[in-house]
């Protein structure tokens, strides 16, 4: 006989998920259209090679970011006895930390302009490490809404500030200001942002500072620092590699081919892991339920990203000629490609989440550790056809992290046949996607449409028979699918 007291709290945390997905993938999304719009605009504003420096720029600030960031994040987040004295001792150790990088990315600016052989680069690295003290200042705050969880209102301030971001980048740029209209609207959104959070989060910090608790906090997050900046470097060191072998153009060029997918991820891969991360820690003593949240959560995820990055690989030429413009039109082949690992990432983002979850992020750590000199191999090694080869490196180490899946499924008590059973109906429905939107269009000749009508028919043709197809053929997925969606909106 059931427990009412157990199927009350099932109902309760299925309720909060839904909600909490609604709300992330919603910020997600308005956060997305704000700035594929400024990019859209800025992309006949600005050269490749000013794109190319911003990304210069942010490698360098990401990598001192990520850096500066020891994780306590996951640990304050997954420990149930996390208490004031955690919170006030971890804000004033961010504080501190920002302070430092802050200088660190000031005196390290000339040095990353010899190395990318860019001068001009070492003032916006100058300007961007301020982003370092502004962001510590409220670090713990969001953290504290997504304890408990409250997406909704984490999604407000995301999506205000995006807009915020937005509206001073075109500014600037009609003004003239090349790649510092975009300097400035990230930090002005790092202002705002920082003001909404203190303003809106009604936590102070105490005068306290216990380098026990810090430690505590450190022993739990040390393997996934470790994996996070493991991972930051395996999924950028195409962008290091690309800006110091091939030039600010040519990593213009690529950091557009790697973004458009990246959208996908950003909306739904990335929002929906940020939300399940607490929801498997609240049932992180029940490995049965984690692992059934873990595939249904897979599932949903390839219910999504596999459809959208297998439309946008068959409608890429009539999508960046529509939207970015004839310039940018050596992104094409780099942008299909990478459709293709990006749908892998897709299903992959969840998995160090679950290992930090369930107390062994030593895991993945272990296994990100292990995936960095392939994957500096691969694209040394493809860079020598260009960024086409550069994405090619990229798509091989997607493939390689199935094996990380394998192991991960492992942990809790289900088998790899079974995880692969549930990407079927993602999988089957896009490729009989594509297949009747190619017979189509060639046996009808849309080619010969105009460009802005074929783009719009396929798209529409595409979301037509991928809805088709799962509804005829994967009857109960469907229903369960459209269950959780009417849940969100609830």
């Amino acid at each position: 006989m059931t427990n009412p007291s157990i199927t009350t709290v099932n109902d309760s945390l299925a309720h909060k998920a839904s909600k909490s997905v609604f709300w992330t993938v919603l910020s997600n999304m308005g956060v997305s259209i704000i700035n594929f719009g400024t990019t859209m605009v800025m992309a006949r504003l600005l050269s490749p090679t000013d794109f190319g420096l911003l990304g210069m720029a942010t490698l360098v600030t990401g990598t001192l970011g990520l850096l500066g960031n020891i994780s306590w994040n996951a640990a304050i987040l997954q420990k149930q006895d996390c208490v004031e004295d955690h919170l006030s001792t971890a804000h004033w150790a961010y504080i501190l930390t920002g302070i430092i990088l802050t200088l660190i990315g000031i005196a390290s600016a000339p040095f990353a302009a010899h190395f990318f052989r860019e001068p001009s680069l070492q003032s916006i690295i100058v300007c961007l490490s301020f982003n370092f003290i502004i962001e510590k200042l409220a670090h713990i705050r969001p953290l504290l809404l997504v304890r408990a969880l409250q997406f909704k209102t984490l999604a407000i301030i995301e999506v205000a500030t995006g807009i915020v971001r937005g509206v001073t980048i075109l500014i600037f740029a009609f003004m003239g200001w090349a790649v510092w209209s975009i300097v400035w609207g990230m930090l002005i959104e790092r202002i705002t942002k920082a003001i909404l959070f203190v303003s809106y989060v009604k936590w102070r910090p105490q005068w306290i500072f216990n380098k026990a608790k810090l430690r505590e906090l450190f022993d739990f997050g040390k393997n996934i620092y470790g994996e996070s900046l493991v991972d930051y470097l395996n999924t950028n060191i195409a962008f290091i590699l690309t800006g110091r072998l091939l030039g600010a153009t040519t990593l213009g060029f690529y950091n557009f081919a790697f973004n458009i997918p990246h959208l996908v991820l950003t909306h739904v891969s990335e929002g929906v892991s940020s939300v399940v991360y607490p929801l498997y820690c609240q049932m992180q003593n029940d490995i049965g339920r984690v692992a059934r949240g873990y595939l249904k959560t897979t599932q949903y995820i390839s219910l999504v990203t596999f459809p959208a990055l297998a439309g946008l690989f068959f409608v890429a030429y009539d999508f960046v000629h529509l939207v970015y413009g004839a310039k940018w039109l050596s992104v094409i082949v780099p942008l299909k490609i990478l459709c293709i690992s990006g749908a892998l990432l897709s299903i992959t983002k969840t998995n160090g989440l679950l290992c930090a979850a369930i107390g062994k992020p030593q895991m993945s750590f272990r296994w990100k550790l292990m995936q960095f000199p392939f994957a500096l191999m691969a694209v040394a090694f493809g860079s020598h056809w260009g960024i086409v080869g550069v994405a090619w490196a990229m798509a091989f180490m997607a493939i390689v992290s199935l094996i990380f899946i394998r192991c991960g499924v492992h942990l809790v008590g289900t088998s790899f046949r079974q995880y692969l059973y549930i990407l079927w109906p993602a999988t089957g429905s896009s490729f009989l996607m594509l297949c009747v939107m190619f017979a189509i269009n060639e046996l009808f000749y849309f080619r010969d449409l105009l460009m802005w009508l074929r783009f719009s028919f396929n798209v529409l043709l595409g979301a037509s028979l991928y809805i088709l197809f799962m509804r005829f053929i994967f009857q109960e997925v469907f229903h369960d699918f459209l269950g959780f969606i009417r849940k969100m909106f609830q």
